[in-house]
């Protein structure tokens, strides 16, 4: 999966996808598909992989300028899942995204995916190297989001989200968790039975010393 955060409309985006640490299958029986879903889908862009099979680009063709805004980009099916014995990781690299009159803009692909033998697909795990709180999707929402979060080791977490006066609106986490890519689903229209109203909010993340808040709207 890919997430973008852009705050000008993008025009254009390529990146390459790193299989130089994978082990137990020749190259030429990994292959990928045309990634669906996402901001992408929704502009009408094509998300296509080129003959190499690693290289993936993403043509506009009719569809509209991806607008700005922060959330899931695309994501790329592949058939590692079809390979008992596969090992190793998957990496994002080379990304070149280009924005309005052709700014250079930033872009989030999270950790590698770590791929142990012996899994499948589903049991593929991306192990993140640090704490880390991800963009809401969708955002803006109506009426629920998801609140994806990475956490490096076992921390005591705590999710709280407020309006912009500061006041709390809900606590979603407070306990300890382990590691892992974890989220959070919040319903703004029944949340604990005092539906909020339109606007936006600020989302906090507290597990052990790090801390990080993000910005989230509620539409009507």
């Amino acid at each position: 999966k890919i997430y973008l955060e852009n705050y000008v409309p993008v025009y254009g985006i390529q990146f390459r996808l790193d299989l130089d640490e994978i082990e137990g299958v020749e190259m030429g029986e990994i292959h990928f598909e045309n990634g669906n879903g996402g901001r992408a889908e929704e502009s009408g862009w094509t998300v296509g992989v080129n003959d190499s099979g690693f290289v993936i680009g993403l043509a506009q063709g009719t569809g509209n300028p991806i607008p700005a805004g922060e959330g899931l980009l695309t994501q790329i099916p592949w058939n590692g899942g079809e390979y008992s014995q596969l090992s190793g990781s998957v990496s994002i690299s080379d990304i070149q995204v280009s924005g309005y009159f052709g700014s250079q803009l930033s872009s989030d692909t999270g950790d590698p995916i770590i791929i142990e033998p012996s899994l499948s697909l589903v049991g593929t795990k991306s192990l993140p190297s640090k704490h880390n709180l991800q963009a809401a999707y969708p955002n803006p929402f109506n009426p629920t989001t998801q609140i994806r979060y990475y956490l490096a080791n076992t921390e005591y977490v705590i999710i709280d989200i407020h309006d912009l006066t500061g006041r709390k609106i809900r606590s979603l986490i407070n306990h300890r968790q382990g590691p892992g890519h974890r989220s959070i689903s919040w319903d703004a229209t029944n949340d604990l039975g005092q539906p909020v109203s339109a606007g936006m909010y600020i989302y906090t993340i507290q597990a052990g010393d790090f801390r990080h808040t993000r910005k989230m709207v509620f539409l009507k």
